[in-house]
């Protein structure tokens, strides 16, 4: 009797040991229970640019375990690759996608967050901080993963189109590269996913960058030719979290928590009116934008610095070509934007204020014809427009 007692209770301490609850929570590849998962997109108006691609961290709560997925960003049948462990530097870039393969994912059973964000497409522009960590260790979660852009010095090819003939006369940081497409993040109630079922995860994508606007006016003489103008913008945070706010590092100097931040180039707009007018726009899809500390200093953040390319034709018809930088601090600009671009919450992060907004820059921008800025008046709260060097004479 003792003897079947012990069969009896041997059978249950192997069934109790080799059984599985509905919440996986044995090793990972020995375990057979697995959904599948498809994901879809619902684009809104303002994603006027959809990225190639687009990344799926899972997370599930319990019994963690990690995955990252990089799908294509269609409404319907998407397809793609899945990543566990280390992804190198390039893995999950959208050409790597091609019809055919897989469009349903594997995934362990269990309850899930699932979040969307951008596939690496453009890898000159920005990295994923803690990706392939968060793919490794149980301990790294979502919340560790930010997106970081990438720095570079002047004279680096990744810029050299736009930096070509371009002076560093802000030379507090480096420079971001100069298109970078909004970066968009959807994230969906938990989904609980069962083993040998299907699944599908919808998301609506939504910007956590800025579209920030440049307007301005030229004021020229009429002998005055503006052949382009290229910009500088100064104070754009390197670094965001997934949920919008700007990354903030300590500051030595004793300025506590403060965002990095660096440069972007860009081209100008140009718009004739006349012979004597010109309106230039621009538009960049940025973290956001730091407004400098004091008004009257002429480098650091918050600085918009033009280099106009123009030539006049004096009354021989010769033309004599040259460079005009000229900069501005955006300081007022920035204070009476409302709502503002950026703003601290209760708890001292950093924030959007808005999802994006116009700069528009009232003071006026006069080139005479010996092709010198001619400083206009303007108030103690008025954002001034300077030349900032002597002429640099160039060929065009």
């Amino acid at each position: 009797m003792n003897t079947h007692r012990t069969l009896i209770s041997l059978c249950l301490l192997v069934a109790l040991l080799t059984g599985c609850t509905k919440v996986d929570l044995c090793g990972g590849a020995i375990h057979p229970h697995t959904g599948a998962v498809r994901f879809s997109y619902q684009w809104t108006d303002s994603a006027a640019i959809r990225p190639d691609s687009m990344m799926v961290l899972a997370n599930r709560i319990v019994g963690t375990w990690h995955a990252v997925y990089c799908t294509t960003a269609y409404e319907y049948g998407n397809n793609g690759t899945c990543h566990h462990g280390h992804i190198a530097s390039g893995k999950y870039e959208s050409d790597s996608l091609a019809p055919g393969r897989v469009d349903m994912f594997e995934v362990k059973q269990g309850d899930y967050q699932f979040v969307s964000v951008n596939g690496n497409a453009h890898i000159e522009s920005f990295i994923y901080n803690n990706l392939s960590e968060y793919c490794t260790y149980d301990s790294v979660h979502i919340e560790d993963i930010n997106i970081a852009y990438k720095e570079y010095k002047l004279t680096d090819p990744a810029i050299q189109s736009y930096s070509r003939r371009w002076k560093n006369l802000n030379p507090y940081s480096n420079y971001i590269a100069s298109h970078i497409d909004p970066i968009y993040v959807s994230t969906v109630t938990p989904r609980t996913v069962y083993a040998d079922t299907e699944v599908e995860v919808g998301f609506t994508p939504q910007p956590i960058s800025q579209n920030i606007d440049f307007c301005f006016a030229v004021h020229k003489d009429s002998t005055v030719v503006i052949d382009s103008i290229m910009a500088e913008i100064s104070g754009i945070p390197t670094r965001i979290h997934l949920d919008g706010r700007i990354y903030q590092e300590y500051d030595a100097d004793g300025q506590g928590y403060i965002p990095r931040t660096a440069k972007m180039l860009f081209k100008v707009n140009l718009d004739q009116v006349d012979d004597t007018l010109i309106n230039c726009s621009a538009r960049i899809a940025v973290s956001g934008l730091v407004s400098n500390k004091y008004p009257d200093l002429t480098m650091g953040e918050g600085i918009l610095l033009l280099g106009i390319y123009a030539h006049a034709i004096d009354q021989v018809g010769e033309q004599n070509a040259k460079s005009i930088y000229a900069r501005i601090n955006l300081y007022h600009t920035l204070a009476a934007m409302e709502p503002p671009l950026l703003r601290r919450d209760e708890l001292g992060n950093i924030v959007h204020g808005t999802e994006g907004d116009t700069i528009f820059i009232e003071h006026r921008l006069f080139v005479d014809h010996d092709l010198v800025i001619q400083n206009a008046e303007g108030g103690l709260s008025t954002d001034r427009w300077e030349q900032v060097i002597e002429d640099i004479d160039i060929d065009i």
